[in-house]
């Protein structure tokens, strides 16, 4: 029998910004929203904004300056994302990452914010097979920073807290993972926004380098 030696390891993923390479998309659709109404955003702020908390806080913050309805920005956005998700590339190496770690015994899950279309854009990217379960924004648990999620998985597939972790690319991302109680990842790619605070486990730059952070920290 092949050796598995991340055997009993569950590795519960964040899609936008983790997985999905897709903040050029998010961004830019972002902006177009607010060109739509003829107000030109700089990209950088909405970045910071989108990254730092979600596209609904950048729509209720750019509402009470412009006096323009949450509402109709997020409709109007929602329109602008289905076009634009077509486009969404995986970051270069996840479809590697995720089949390696899985031929060593990890398993592969998601928690994301993103709401249905998480399964067409894993689906088209060719990765879907990879997860055990997908949680998304359909599923109504509490948005991070709350645990409930990660922790709803953990019971149901009897993991191991010190051998589960959460990889995701925003503060956000480790906050949960602290309030259920196992590891963050800090995915931290080239020209990040993100700054860490300290409540990361580790901190990776590129997402081949899971694998021997991983290994690692079995070993040790």
């Amino acid at each position: 029998m092949t050796d598995q030696p991340l055997l009993g390891v569950s590795i519960l993923w964040d899609l936008d910004g983790t997985l999905l390479d897709s903040y050029e998309e998010i961004v830019s659709g972002v902006q177009e929203v607010c060109r739509s109404f003829s107000i030109e955003t700089e990209r950088k702020a909405i970045e910071y904004e989108v990254k730092s908390a979600s596209v609904s806080a950048f729509f209720r913050t750019f509402s009470e300056k412009t006096g323009i309805p949450a509402k109709t920005l997020k409709q109007r956005y929602e329109e602008e994302e289905h076009r634009r998700r077509i486009n969404i590339p995986i970051f270069e190496g996840a479809e590697e990452t995720l089949k390696e770690l899985s031929s060593l015994g990890a398993k592969h899950y998601v928690y994301s914010h993103r709401g249905s279309s998480s399964f067409d854009i894993l689906r088209r990217t060719g990765i879907l097979p990879a997860f055990a379960e997908i949680i998304t924004a359909e599923d109504g648990f509490a948005r991070k920073p709350a645990g409930d999620a990660v922790l709803y998985l953990v019971e149901k597939y009897g993991m191991d807290k010190r051998q589960t972790y959460y990889v995701g690319d925003r503060t956000i991302d480790m906050n949960c993972a602290e309030n259920a109680g196992i590891p963050g990842i800090l995915f931290l790619p080239s020209g990040s926004v993100v700054t860490p605070d300290g409540t990361e486990t580790c901190i990776i730059g590129h997402l081949r380098d899971l694998k021997g952070l991983l290994l690692q920290k079995k070993s040790s």
